[in-house]
């Protein structure tokens, strides 16, 4: 059984398109990342907890497409039946594991905060930071105005 549909396709996406170290599983077509996302919302919030119990139907897969505002044909409603049932059922062995003994966490690689202690401290005086300023009037800085208010200033 294939959990992630096109999981192969993910080496050719580029290291800057991938979360955080998470591997982002791109799926072929629009609508398929869609009804996979709303996949993964049926197996966290209540009200589709029932999908998780029962066989993913056509009528199922055109509730979804309809929440996600996508018109889907025979052969995609029937191609989606099968991705969901599969992401599901992932969800369901995923649900199954025993993590009584697993701590949670936040992230999920090992990471620590190497930013300094906030400290408050002096604030820069004035001067100093208008002293590279293209343009101020002692007190602020003077931008262009790149909107008008309602006056036409």
């Amino acid at each position: 059984m294939r959990y992630f549909p096109y999981a192969d396709k993910t080496a050719a996406i580029p290291r800057k398109q991938r979360h955080n170290g998470y591997l982002t599983i791109r799926f072929r077509y629009m609508e398929t990342n869609a009804i996979a996302l709303l996949c993964y919302s049926l197996s966290i919030y209540p009200p589709f907890e029932r999908l998780l119990m029962t066989k993913i139907s056509k009528q199922d897969v055109s509730y979804v497409a309809s929440l996600a505002q996508l018109s889907l044909d025979e052969a995609a409603q029937e191609r989606l039946v099968r991705e969901m049932g599969d992401i599901l059922a992932y969800m369901d062995t995923l649900n199954a594991l025993d993590t009584s003994e697993v701590e949670p966490m936040m992230h999920a690689l090992e990471m620590t905060n190497i930013l300094r202690e906030d400290v408050p401290g002096d604030p820069l005086p004035r001067e100093e930071a208008l002293k590279n300023a293209p343009v101020d009037n002692g007190e602020h800085f003077i931008v262009p105005i790149i909107l008008e208010g309602e006056n036409g200033s």
